[in-house]
């Protein structure tokens, strides 16, 4: 057992390097993620980093799901409403700072393809 680590120098400072990334990230809004790491591609009307301040009923309908015990969110909008950035903004904030599975429907096969290819 003693020849299994024969670098204890190196081992320990491997385990002391990693365990950073065993913290559990900061507690915060999904809107305030979105606004830190989300960037609007350039032929967008307003490109660069996301900002909810030309639309800020949006910040709610992001931040809701982020209230205990909502498992389901539906919106009913008009047309250019910003429903896309809402989800974008939704699901990347699942993806990278709290993972947990997700499902997006869409009316059809195409319809998912295109949003695939697109959006995502």
């Amino acid at each position: 057992m003693s020849e299994q680590f024969a670098n204890r120098v190196g081992v320990a400072e491997a385990i002391r390097r990693s365990v950073r990334f065993l913290v559990p990230p900061p507690d915060m809004m999904p809107s305030v993620w979105g606004e830190q790491n989300i960037q609007i591609p350039v032929g967008n009307a307003i490109p660069g980093p996301i900002s909810f301040k030309n639309a800020p009923y949006q910040r709610g309908m992001i931040d809701v799901i982020k209230e205990p015990g909502c498992n389901r969110v539906s919106y009913m909008l008009a047309a250019q409403t910003g429903k896309t950035t809402i989800m974008q903004t939704i699901m990347a904030y699942f993806i990278a700072h709290e993972p947990r599975s997700q499902i997006v429907c869409m009316p059809t096969q195409g319809d998912s393809q295109t949003f695939l290819e697109t959006k995502l």
